[in-house]
């Protein structure tokens, strides 16, 4: 069975309307899921949310719980990143997609067979036991699990603004520099070997520069 694992949250501090700049990302093999970020501005760890096995949903720039809570709603529906975007901008609470920005990634796998033993999921083709080898004991059985992601920047967003989206992760920012802000964040992702939370952390580390965030020049 995938193990899941939720990482602790990674924003020091942070504002409740624009969090600067955050990733969202999932490990197919291990089934983790994982959420990080930073700004200057304290408050904005509720701008997270992380399904277990599932994904997780960033919802940034003028953060409204009413957006969030649709968006959560759909991805335990089963919808994909791209349709919940798309269902956000059509359904936005206030009717101004245009200030708002979303990361979202998840988990999918086209069927799962439930509980198995492990010969009886050798017999169908292409499905993947979870189990624990030898024991005689059931385990999941499932297609294998793939990760889908996409992000939005609307276009009153405050610049710097802009996403990134790899099979597994997405990254996204508003009130930054400049978009080697996000490129520094994925470069530190994609050349970290390790666990998912080794990665993540080594991607916000790819952010740390002197007024990433730009409210925050006067503080270095």
């Amino acid at each position: 069975m995938h193990l899941t694992k939720i990482i602790i949250f990674c924003f020091t501090v942070h504002s409740l309307l624009m969090a600067t700049f955050s990733i969202v990302a999932v490990d197919t093999t291990t089934g983790e899921v994982a959420s990080a970020g930073g700004s200057c501005i304290a408050g904005s760890i509720i701008i997270s949310d992380i399904h277990p096995g599932l994904g997780a949903i960033h919802t940034q720039s003028y953060y409204l719980p009413a957006n969030q809570n649709y968006a959560s709603t759909l991805m335990d529906d089963g919808y994909s990143p791209e349709e919940i975007i798309e269902l956000l901008e059509e359904n936005d609470v206030q009717n101004n997609p245009s200030i708002r920005q979303y990361g979202i990634v998840d988990l999918f796998s086209e069927n799962n067979y439930g509980m198995l033993y492990e010969y009886e999921c050798n017999e169908i083709e292409g499905a993947i036991w979870y189990g624990v080898p030898n024991t005689g004991e059931l385990g999941e059985c499932s297609d294998p699990t793939i990760s889908r992601s996409a992000s939005f920047t609307g276009n009153n967003c405050s610049n710097w603004r802009g996403h990134i989206n790899g099979i597994n992760y997405a990254i996204q920012g508003n009130i930054l520099l400049s978009e080697d802000i996000l490129l520094g964040i994925e470069d530190g992702f994609l050349n970290t070997n390790g666990s998912l939370d080794q990665k993540v952390m080594a991607a916000l580390q790819g952010a740390k520069v002197p007024g990433a965030d730009t409210r925050c020049l006067d503080e270095g």
